[in-house]
């Protein structure tokens, strides 16, 4: 460590319209080190990866410090190795850790083995999201996993493992912004059901492909009549429901306009789904139903 060194004008300007105290520390740490890995990062200022992540975003962001490669950003997000020592050594020292495996394994219905013990560890511990931000990523997985293939449906460990570093790359990583961005999936995935429904899709497992049609029709925008009409259209044209052919189609209606024939109702032809029916699922946070279906868990013992 140098013995003294200088912040320019420039830089402490740039840091006080950036106005985040965590982005100045790491700064500072930086000019005294050296822009050093994030391992001795996070152990000469305590924090967790997710807080590392924040900061060197920020300075990334306002030109106080090189962008990270996509391979940086991938070696620092890749979870540790856990022994069975290093879960118990956990489980001892932090109730709220205890808490969130009780959670996990009642929501997955089964006892996590050792290895998915250490990934849990590690989400939580390595990657910085909170006990209850985790328990709402488990959660959210797992009702995704059950619209996807039916009630019932099994999420590994891994899947929950590899949502958790998308949530933590964009700072997902608190009850409460992850309350939000469970919202947002869950309001999403209604309206993909809604034009799955227009598809006569109802009730039947959906394929990642097919899911990211449905994400790129509900990002249209158009109407459900237009939508139905497009997909009447492709039947009649080729026989059946054609996923290529139907896109062209809503394409071209989005960037030159819904024809008339299309945009008008169709009586006795279709009935398009009640966009209201899930409207009372918002009602309940979810947090607030995560605890009801942890207590009802509890009930049933």
């Amino acid at each position: 460590m140098p013995d003294d060194f200088k912040i320019t004008k420039t830089a402490l300007d740039t840091l006080l319209r950036a106005k985040d105290g965590r982005a100045s520390l790491y700064y500072l740490y930086m000019l005294a080190n050296g822009d050093k890995p994030h391992a001795e990062v996070t152990a000469a200022l305590g924090w967790s990866m997710a807080e590392f992540r924040a900061a060197r975003t920020v300075l990334e962001t306002v030109g106080l410090c090189e962008k990270a490669t996509q391979d940086t950003v991938t070696a620092e997000l890749t979870l540790p190795a856990y022994s069975t020592a290093d879960i118990t050594r956990s489980l001892e020292g932090d109730d709220a850790f205890s808490e969130l495996i009780r959670y996990a394994q009642t929501r997955l219905s089964r006892v996590l083995a050792t290895n998915d013990l250490g990934r849990l560890l590690g989400i939580y511990s390595h990657l910085g999201l909170s006990a209850g931000a985790v328990m709402l990523l488990i959660s959210s997985c797992a009702e995704s996993a059950e619209r996807k293939s039916g009630k019932g449906a099994r999420v590994g460990m891994w899947q929950i493992e590899r949502e958790a570093y998308k949530w933590a790359r964009t700072g997902i990583t608190t009850e409460t912004s992850a309350e939000q961005f469970v919202r947002e999936i869950e309001a999403r995935e209604m309206n993909l059901q809604r034009i799955a429904k227009l598809l006569g899709l109802s009730g039947k497992p959906i394929t990642d492909t097919q899911a990211k049609y449905l994400e790129r029709w509900e990002g249209m925008a158009l109407p459900d009549e237009a939508i139905y009409a497009a997909y009447d259209k492709t039947v009649v044209n080729t026989g059946s429901l054609k996923w290529g052919y139907m896109d062209k189609i809503l394409t071209d209606w989005k960037e030159n306009g819904v024809p008339d024939s299309a945009a008008a109702p169709k009586p006795g032809r279709w009935n398009p789904p009640p966009q209201t029916a899930s409207a009372g699922a918002h009602k309940m946070s979810a947090t607030e139903r995560r605890r009801q279906r942890e207590q009802n868990g509890k009930n049933g013992e």
